[in-house]
């Protein structure tokens, strides 16, 4: 049986529970996600569609949650738009957006793009 909690509650439909949302961060305490990054580093979780679609969906399957967001980073967009950036361990860009340098990093079209991972 399908879920359709979050889907009625999207319509605006009455239902008997809200569907439940939890924002986490997985690394932290969740097994399934330790468990993946034992194999695979976290660009790599991020950037490939099936690993992100895993990571995003251990906790629907382990807490029976309605909802999940796809696993990724917010910086991605940045490093789209020009900025190297690495990860070691934790997010570090090699240079920054600035007065002087704001239209090297403008390319909203480039930015897009290198969002479509695969």
């Amino acid at each position: 049986m399908a879920n359709t909690l979050f889907q009625n509650a999207l319509s605006r439909q009455k239902q008997n529970i809200p569907p439940i949302w939890f924002m986490r961060q997985a690394g932290r305490y969740h097994s399934h996600y330790q468990k993946l990054k034992q194999k695979y580093s976290f660009e790599q979780l991020c950037k490939s569609p099936d690993l992100a679609a895993e990571v995003a969906s251990g906790p629907i399957n382990e807490f029976d949650f309605d909802v999940a967001i796809l696993f990724s980073d917010i910086l991605y967009i940045l490093e789209g738009l020009g900025l190297e950036l690495k990860f070691d361990p934790g997010p570090k860009f090699s240079s920054y957006i600035n007065a002087s340098n704001l239209k090297d990093y403008s390319n909203i079209d480039k930015a897009l793009d290198h969002l479509k991972f695969h």
